[in-house]
């Protein structure tokens, strides 16, 4: 469990809110205290019961107990976690794991993005909720942080490099976020759907081919720089490069 109660700091953020077009500086860490799982008691959790939907107290149980479980089950797992003015903004647990038959992803050991997360209030979906409403009248003010879901699977694309895992990055995504996958990671899905709508999503060859271009360039998962502001060149990148960008300089050759 040293994985969850000593986190390190891994990198500082700033993200663009967007309900107030202001600067926040995030934290981010490889890990996270116990103590700031969202339980079923917590800001996140009473956000998601107010807006509804196929999101309802889904969250908060994995954070708080399947997470202490897989943690305890996979020592070799790495959780990546967002916070801003200490408050949990984004979680994402990855791991390695070997081709079985259940995965069509990839025909050797990859990086499997086993759980990931953005708060309620970071997610269009929940902002487009006709209960939003509701959740603005007990919550004035909460932040509407760009970008979380972006930056974690960043970090877990740069752990499969990292980890000589060639930018194999693979997960099982249900239907509601196989549209974030697609139009904002540059993932796939391959396979048939299961019973759910789930699907497996994987990196894109183009994707791979990025990560494997830009590389690794500090041991293990430490990151210097900070994301950089306005970049008028983003729209002539690959989509590699603009992801890449956002993440800092370490990230680019």
């Amino acid at each position: 469990m040293a994985r969850l109660t000593k986190p390190e700091p891994l990198q500082e953020l700033q993200l663009t809110d967007l309900t107030s077009g202001r600067t926040a500086m995030a934290q981010v860490f490889v890990g996270i205290d116990p103590i700031h799982i969202p339980s079923g008691d917590s800001l996140w959790a009473h956000v998601n019961d107010l807006v509804g939907g196929p999101d309802r107290g889904w969250h908060p149980l994995w954070l708080h107990n399947i997470l202490n479980w897989e943690a305890e089950r996979r020592p070799d797992a790495r959780i990546f976690s967002i916070f801003v003015n200490g408050q949990l903004q984004g979680i994402a647990m990855a791991c390695a794991r070997a081709p079985g038959p259940d995965s069509v992803v990839f025909g050797d050991t990859f990086i499997h993005i086993d759980r990931l997360a953005s708060a309620p209030w970071n997610r269009k979906s929940a902002r487009q909720s006709a209960d939003w409403q509701d959740v603005e009248r007990e919550y004035p003010g909460l932040p509407w942080l760009e970008g979380i879901g972006q930056h974690l699977v960043g970090y877990c694309i740069k752990l499969s490099v990292q980890t000589g895992h060639k930018g194999r990055v693979a997960g099982i995504a249900l239907p509601e976020s196989l549209g974030f996958y697609r139009s904002k990671c540059n993932f796939e899905c391959v396979g048939s759907p299961k019973g759910d709508g789930s699907r497996w999503v994987r990196l894109t060859v183009e994707g791979r081919r990025e990560a494997l271009r830009h590389g690794a360039l500090n041991n293990g998962l430490e990151v210097v720089g900070r994301r950089t502001g306005g970049d008028q060149e983003a729209s002539r990148r690959g989509w590699g490069s603009r992801l890449l960008h956002r993440l800092g300089a370490p990230f680019r050759r």
